[in-house]
């Protein structure tokens, strides 16, 4: 049970450095007070890492909040590059506790 918990922690926090530092389409990193701005979406991304899902459906699920939650046109390369960062946090994390 600790060891899951860690792990989802440690999902949360990467997953929201990856969403601020990289992704970031209403362009707030620069900003200290921004630091939860995507904090919203983490649960939703970290429950399609846990279940394995394809960088296709994390790029799928961040073009929606982009397009119709944000309401932006988006870059839809650099969402894919960061859905694929995304499902690669899977493979670092698990061996990082093995």
């Amino acid at each position: 049970m600790k060891n899951r918990l860690n792990k989802v922690n440690q999902y949360n926090n990467a997953i929201r450095v990856i969403l601020l530092k990289e992704w970031d389409p209403i362009g707030v990193k620069e900003g200290a007070e921004a630091r939860d701005e995507y904090d919203f979406y983490i649960h939703q991304i970290c429950k399609l890492l846990i279940n394995q899902e394809s960088p296709e459906k994390i790029y799928q699920y961040l073009r929606e909040i982009v397009t119709d939650q944000m309401g932006l046109v988006g870059n839809p390369n650099h969402t894919k590059s960061i859905a694929k960062k995304l499902t690669d946090l899977i493979v670092k994390i698990a061996e990082q506790n093995p």
